[in-house]
């Protein structure tokens, strides 16, 4: 299939602008001496505790590598773990006042 210059110029410039993104966040999360991948999960729990695995579901990777994430976020004093008041199964993941407050940084720069 060929595609029109037009169609192949947009996506170019989708591509560019989606790199461009991750460059800075990344450097943005550097900054901060975090990780991307720990920077977004201090985004996903910045407002309100979130049960781990739907951590994984929203970062797109295995609920096991998401135990580390937070052990070292934990580590940090960024994130704490508490208990689901609904399923005593289920750990959820809230940022502390300090994560919420760096989450913040890392998408203000």
């Amino acid at each position: 299939m060929r595609r029109d210059p037009i169609t192949r110029e947009v996506v170019d410039l989708i591509a560019d602008m989606s790199n461009r993104f991750h460059d800075e966040y990344e450097a943005a999360a550097a900054a901060h001496d975090l990780t991307g991948v720990q920077a977004k999960l201090l985004g996903v729990v910045a407002d309100h505790p979130v049960p781990m695995n739907q951590i994984a579901t929203v970062l797109k990777c295995e609920p096991s590598n998401i135990t580390g994430l937070v052990d070292r976020l934990a580590a940090r004093g960024l994130v704490t773990r508490q208990p689901s008041p609904t399923d005593r199964r289920v750990k959820l993941v809230a940022a502390t006042p300090e994560g919420a407050e760096v989450s913040g940084k890392v998408w203000a720069n």
